[in-house]
């Protein structure tokens, strides 16, 4: 028990020393003097402002071709169009209103762009239009169910 005593006895005492030479240190010590510095953002700019152009209405653009302006759509009636049948082979080919047509071939005012299994893909002027195969029944089979 004495030996505990004395190691106490010894610990308290080097802890007064050592708090002794902390705090005259920290008294002793010279302080940096630090400029202040401040943000002042008056020659910079804002991070969060928009600095894109913001766009003008068609009718206000001067100097700009109103033939260049994106139009409205016209509506295309594709009712006189009657696809019967695509041909496949070498040249895909579709039958419409009763012609053989292939890729690239006119009706109507409209350029046939693509033939597939589905249909006929049609351009009208930068409007394109898909029309499916129709089912048209034989008029011989009208005549027979009657």
């Amino acid at each position: 028990m004495q030996f505990i005593l004395k190691i106490l006895l010894v610990a308290f005492i080097a802890g007064i020393n050592f708090s002794y030479f902390a705090f005259a240190q920290a008294d002793n010590e010279e302080t940096i003097a630090r400029p202040k510095i401040e943000y002042k953002p008056e020659k910079l700019r804002d991070p969060f402002a928009s600095y894109l152009l913001k766009e003008a209405p068609p009718q206000e653009i001067k100097g700009v071709d109103q033939e260049l302006m994106p139009q409205e759509e016209v509506k295309i009636d594709t009712s006189s169009i009657m696809v019967q049948g695509t041909i496949w082979g070498n040249i895909p080919m579709a039958i419409i209103n009763d012609n053989v047509l292939s890729v690239g071939d006119q009706i109507n005012g409209g350029k046939i762009i693509k033939i597939d299994k589905k249909g006929v893909t049609i351009d009208f002027s930068g409007q394109i239009v898909d029309l499916s195969v129709v089912d048209v029944e034989p008029e011989n089979d009208k005549k027979q169910g009657g």
